[in-house]
């Protein structure tokens, strides 16, 4: 005969029980590291409870506890150490700009990186035509490949099944072209050019070779044209180039972002 589910205080009684259980010393050391996990980022927060911490999603927002250290004249630094300093510099816990990028599925803390001096971002009037830019490369793996099926339900057997794969003429699993191109645009942001967007207006995009699970890959830019708009005066069109290569230096796919960036 099978056990309906525990709820209310018989649910609470079970959790209790074996979260104090003598036999299961591995789980109740899980549930008060998690427990001592909230209490700390609600009393970093400045949370008056945990729950209240929880409820307004401070326990993950390591850019709000950062703001609120600092107005305490504490800080701490974030995010890993190398991606935000040049060689010989310490990180600088004021940060000018912070972005957050959430683990998988909301899972574990964000990291915070952040923009150098020489990386901040620029108007349309000192954006010059003809300058170039390389991004740092990434290792296309499995989970990026099934994240991407999973958020634009693209489950093609080819990006998904290893079997059906093999017996394409590219003999192993291809990632989803569209993936390249937003990788692309996402590493952009992780270059020197950094610029005051508005808007992206348009997309031009030839796939010229696959991509595989396992290749690492990187964008080269290239600021082909620029114009101030006819109808705005705060605003400007800058048109980019883009050549997404592998760790061969192969062009796997290359295109033409139009955007619009803000004047000074």
């Amino acid at each position: 005969m099978p056990v309906p589910p525990a709820t209310g205080s018989i649910a609470k009684r079970r959790f209790d029980v074996m979260s104090r259980g003598p036999k299961d010393t591995g789980l109740s050391a899980r549930v008060d590291f998690r427990a001592e996990s909230v209490r700390r980022a609600a009393r970093l927060a400045g949370a008056d409870r945990p729950r209240d911490a929880m409820i307004r999603g401070e326990r993950n927002d390591r850019c709000l506890t950062d703001r609120r250290l600092e107005e305490r004249g504490t800080s701490r630094h974030v995010g890993r150490p190398g991606d935000n300093d040049r060689p010989g510099q310490s990180s600088n816990p004021r940060r000018p700009a912070c972005l957050r990028v959430p683990m998988p599925f909301g899972r574990g803390p964000a990291v915070s990186y952040t923009l150098s001096s020489a990386m901040r971002k620029r108007s349309f009037d000192q954006i010059e035509v003809g300058e170039t830019h390389e991004t740092p490369g990434v290792t296309v793996t499995d989970w990026h490949v099934m994240n991407f099926a999973a958020v634009s339900m693209d489950f093609f057997e080819l990006h998904t099944n290893e079997e059906y794969a093999r017996q394409t003429q590219f003999g192993r699993r291809v990632a989803h072209g569209l993936m390249g191109l937003a990788i692309a645009d996402g590493l952009k942001h992780r270059s020197t050019f950094q610029v005051e967007a508005i808007a992206s207006l348009h997309w031009s995009w030839d796939f010229v070779g696959p991509i595989h699970v396992g290749d690492t890959i990187r964008a080269r830019l290239r600021v082909a044209e620029k114009r101030p708009s006819r109808s705005k005066p705060d605003r400007g069109i800058v048109f980019v180039e883009y050549e997404v290569v592998n760790q061969l230096d192969e062009v796997v796919q290359k295109g033409t972002n139009r955007m619009m960036v803000k004047r000074c």
